[in-house]
C-alpha cells in the first residue's frame, strides 16, 4: 500500500512542534498499513524513546533499502556503523509478507533481544530532533507493498501486553515489538480472488487485513449472497469465525466452501485448524484434512508445519522432524516451523539443533512468546543454564495469564546457576505455592539451600522430593551433596555410590563425578583424581563448562612435578 503522504506530512509537522507522541501515533498508523517503507522507518527513528529503538528503526530502513544514505548517515552518527562501512551495500534478507520484521544482519547467533544492556543512553530530545532532520532532509521516497492478516493458527500468540507482577524485570532494552503502538504477528492469507462486482467483498477483505472480524463476517456474508458459487467467500468467512474464536461456525463455513469445490485446499487447512481448536484429540480427522489440503494444494505453506506439530503432539518426534524439515525447505522463513522442530529435537534429546532452531524462531518473530520459553529450555538442555534467564524473564514479563509453575522452576534453576539466590528462592517458592508437592521444585529448592549454607533445610526438601520419586537419580545424588555441605564427607561418598546405581546418561554421570570427586578429596585423593579424570572423558555438553574447568584445576593441583636432572629438589607450585 503506498505511503499516505498526508500522514507523513502531519508527522513531520508534529515533530517540528515537539509533539513526538502524536508523530509516533501517526507513523504507527502508517506502519500498520505498510511495514516495508523505508521513509516510515526513518521518521519513526526520530520519535522512539531509546537509542536502541532508534538504531533498530534505522537498520530496518537500511534492510528495506540497502542503499539508503540517510539510514547509513544516521547509524554512523550514532556509532552503529563505521564510516568505512557506509559504502557497503547490504543484501536485503528474503521476506514473506507475514514474516516479523527484525534485523538479522547485526545479530550473532543466540543473542537475545532484551539480553544486552542499552548501548546508547542519555541522548537528549534536542539532539534526536537534529539527527532526524539531518537524516530526513535529502532522502528520496521509496514505496513497497505489504499485506498482513492475523495468524491462522489456533494457538496464535496474544499481544504481549506488559502486566504488573512480582516477576523480575528483564535487564535489557525494550523488546523490539514495542517500537509499534500495538504488537503484530503478520501471517498470510491464502486466497484473494478478485470480486469486482461486489463492493462488500472489498470492504470485507480490507476488514480482514485489519483484523476486524465482525465486519468481515458482515461484508463477506453479503458477498456470499451476491456470489453463492465462489468457494473462497465461505472460506474467508470461516477464517473470520475461526480467528474470532467461533470454531463451530468456522467449521460450518469451511464445509460450505468444500461443498462448492471439494478440492479447495485452503478450506481443508482451515477446517483442520478449527477442529484442532475444538478438540485436539480428533487426530485422525485433523490428519485427514491436512493430507487433503496438501493433496489439493501442495503449495500451502502451513500444511507441512501443522503435520509436524500434529506428530509432535502424538509423541512421534522423528516423524515431526521429517515434516518440519520439508516445511522449512518450502519456506525457510516460517518461525513456527523452527519453533516446533526445536520442541521435537528437545524430545529427541538432541539439544544443539534444538537451540539453533529456537533462536531462529525468536529472530523470525520477536512477538511469539512461546518461542522464548522453548529457547530457555534449549539453553538449559545445552548446559547453559544461567544464559536461559533472559528468555524466561521476557516470557514471564509479557504473558497475560498465570504461568505454568514449571516455568518458575526453570527460571529458579537459572537464577541459582547465575548466583542470584534470592531471585531463585522467590521463583521456587512461587512454584511450590501453586503445586506444593512438585518434585522438581522441591529438589531445586533443596539444592539452593545447600548452596547457600543451609544443608539441613536443603536435606529436608530433598528427602521430601525423594519420597515423591524414590527412583530418582537426581534426588539420591542431591542427598549426597547435602551431606557434603554438612561436612559429612564419608556419608556423601556412600550416598553418591548408592546413587551411581541409578545413573543412566552422561549428564547424570557428570553430576556424580563432580560431586563425588569433591567429597573424596578429603578421604581418598587417588579416588578423587580418578573421578576428576572420568568427568573430563564425558562429552562437553553433558555438564556446564565451568565443571570441566574446575576438574582441570583440581587435576593440576594433584600433579607432581618431575625432579630436575641434577637431583636438586624443587618446591612444587600448587
Amino acid at each position: 500500500m503506498p505511503v499516505d503522504e498526508s500522514i507523513i506530512k502531519e508527522a513531520r509537522k508534529a515533530i517540528e512542534q515537539g509533539d513526538r507522541a502524536r508523530a509516533k501515533d501517526l507513523l504507527t498508523r502508517q506502519m500498520r498499513r505498510d511495514q516495508d517503507n523505508p521513509e516510515v522507518w526513518l521518521w519513526m527513528s526520530a520519535v522512539v524513546d531509546t537509542a536502541k529503538e532508534r538504531a533498530y528503526c534505522l537498520r530496518e530502513a537500511l534492510r528495506i533499502d540497502p542503499g539508503n544514505r540517510a539510514a547509513k548517515r544516521g547509524l554512523a552518527m550514532m556509532g552503529e556503523l563505521a564510516p568505512e562501512e557506509q559504502t557497503v551495500e547490504l543484501q536485503p534478507m528474503p521476506r514473506r509478507n507475514w514474516q516479523a520484521r527484525i534485523d538479522k544482519s547485526e545479530r550473532p547467533p543466540l543473542k537475545l533481544p532484551g539480553k544486552k544492556v542499552f548501548l546508547y543512553g542519555g541522548v537528549g530530545i534536542a539532539v534526536l530532533v537534529l539527527v532526524g532532520y539531518a537524516i530526513f532532509g535529502t532522502e528520496n521516497r521509496r514505496n513497497r507493498q505489504a499485506q498482513f492478516v492475523p495468524s491462522p493458527y489456533p494457538s496464535a500468540t496474544s499481544s504481549p501486553t506488559p502486566i504488573l507482577t512480582a516477576t523480575p524485570v528483564p535487564s535489557g532494552p525494550t523488546p523490539p515489538w514495542q517500537v509499534l503502538a500495538a504488537p503484530y504477528t503478520p501471517t498470510p492469507i491464502y486466497v484473494n480472488t478478485p470480486h469486482p462486482i461486489s463492493e462488500a467483498y472489498r470492504l470485507g477483505f480490507g476488514a480482514f487485513q485489519r483484523g476486524e472480524w465482525e465486519k468481515v463476517i458482515q461484508y463477506i456474508g453479503q458477498s456470499i449472497q451476491s456470489e453463492p458459487g465462489s468457494p473462497d467467500l465461505p472460506y474467508l468467512l470461516g477464517e473470520a469465525y475461526r480467528l474470532s474464536g467461533s470454531y463451530d461456525l468456522a467449521v460450518a463455513a469451511y464445509n460450505q466452501s468444500l461443498q462448492i469445490n471439494p478440492a479447495f485446499g485452503p478450506a481443508f487447512l482451515g477446517r483442520a485448524q478449527a477442529v484442532w481448536a475444538i478438540d485436539g484429540g480428533q487426530v485422525d480427522q485433523i490428519r485427514a484434512d491436512l493430507e487433503s489440503a496438501r493433496a489439493a494444494d501442495p503449495n500451502l505453506p502451513e500444511t507441512l508445519t501443522l503435520m509436524g506439530r500434529l506428530y509432535l503432539q502424538t509423541g512421534q518426534a522423528d516423524a515431526a522432524v521429517e515434516y518440519l524439515n520439508a516445511a522449512i525447505d518450502q519456506n525457510p522463513n516460517a518461525p513456527l516451523a523452527y519453533f516446533y522442530r526445536a520442541q521435537a529435537f528437545l524430545q529427541l534429546k538432541n539439544p544443539a539443533p534444538a537451540l539453533a532452531d529456537a533462536d531462529r524462531a525468536v529472530q523470525l518473530d520477536l512477538t511469539y512468546l512461546d518461542a522464548y520459553l522453548v529457547l530457555g529450555d534449549a539453553l538449559q538442555a545445552n548446559q547453559r543454564v544461567a544464559d536461559s534467564i533472559p528468555p524466561y524473564e521476557i516470557y514471564l514479563r509479557y504473558i497475560t495469564f498465570t504461568p505454568d509453575p514449571a516455568v518458575y522452576v526453570k527460571i529458579g534453576r537459572a537464577y541459582r546457576a547465575g548466583g542470584n539466590f534470592p531471585a531463585a528462592l522467590e521463583a521456587l517458592d512461587k512454584a511450590l505455592a501453586q503445586v506444593p508437592d512438585s518434585f522438581t521444585a522441591l529438589l531445586e529448592r533443596g539444592l539452593l539451600y545447600v548452596e547457600t549454607g543451609d544443608p539441613a533445610r536443603g536435606l529436608e526438601d530433598i528427602n521430601t522430593a525423594l519420597d515423591l520419586n524414590p527412583e530418582s537419580f537426581e534426588a539420591a545424588a542431591a542427598i549426597g551433596w547435602a551431606y557434603f555441605g554438612q561436612g559429612d564427607y564419608q556419608g556423601a561418598v556412600d550416598q553418591l555410590n548408592l546413587a551411581a546405581e541409578r545413573a543412566q546418561d552422561d549428564t547424570q554421570w557428570a553430576m556424580l563425578f563432580f560431586w563425588r570427586a569433591q567429597a573424596l578429596e578429603s578421604i581418598d585423593q587417588n579416588a578423587a583424581l580418578a573421578d576428576w579424570q572420568q568427568l573430563l572423558t564425558l562429552p562437553e555438553g553433558s555438564a556446564p563448562a565451568a565443571w570441566f574447568e574446575i576438574a582441570r584445576q583440581h587435576l593440576g593441583a594433584f600433579q607432581t612435578p618431575t625432579p630436575p636432572a641434577d637431583g636438586i629438589a624443587t618446591t612444587p607450585t600448587p
